[in-house]
């Protein structure tokens, strides 16, 4: 699927997973391009859902398939049947994009680096974004466990610094048992703290890469 956001120059917290996942096991490299995939789809339906084609299964060229498609619909229907999903749904505006450039201060170097995020639903009233999540979970206490597997808490921060923002909502919809969880994560919390180290490591590794790579041109 074709989308210009991901031609701009900007650094994403697409780009920095793909520094994560240099140094991921081969394991959690499979698990992630499988949850990405139906993530993909479950966004869509909630966010875009004219894009979705329902009697092909297909959202532009990308074809699913029959269990992908239904088990999408279900986690839809989920989180419509959610009143707090659908009062954000309502208040919120779809696939909104931040960019700004930001300084960073890691390892003793100093750089800038211009950043973009784009969210999923953002709340304009209140000013935090909100990030739809297919999981595996099927209890809150491993909905946690695997946010801090696949890094979304440091997804979270780096979408709160660059759009400057308080606070951060991840909504997951269990692809096993359709149950809704919900997580706000808020600037100097735990979760935030954590996570923004951990993307201040990436965004270095992704600035002394590039520029090595700029050295040798």
């Amino acid at each position: 699927m074709s989308d210009p956001y991901f031609l701009r120059h900007e650094v994403s917290n697409s780009d920095l997973s793909e520094m994560w996942r240099i140094v991921c096991p081969p394991k959690i490299q499979i698990d992630l391009k499988t949850a990405y995939r139906l993530g993909t789809l479950f966004d869509i339906m909630v966010t875009e859902p004219k894009k979705a084609n329902h009697y092909l299964k297909k959202i532009e060229s990308e074809q699913y398939t029959d269990d992908e498609w239904n088990n999408a619909v279900k986690m839809l229907n989920s989180f419509r049947g959610d009143p707090m999903c659908m009062a954000l749904l309502g208040a919120c505006e779809g696939q909104r994009i931040f960019s700004r450039d930001m300084d960073f201060d890691c390892y003793g170097v100093k750089f800038t680096l211009p950043t973009r995020v784009k969210y999923d639903l953002f709340e304009k009233i209140n000013h935090y974004g909100v990030d739809l999540k297919s999981t595996a979970a099927t209890t809150y206490k491993t909905f946690i466990a695997a946010c801090k597997n696949f890094d979304y808490h440091r997804a979270a921060a780096w979408y709160m610094d660059v759009s400057q923002s308080d606070q951060f909502c991840i909504i997951g919809v269990s692809k096993k048992n359709y149950k809704i969880f919900k997580l706000f994560i808020k600037r100097g919390d735990d979760l935030y703290l954590e996570g923004k180290d951990r993307y201040d490591t990436l965004a270095y590794r992704y600035y002394t890469t590039i520029d090595a790579i700029n050295e040798s041109n």
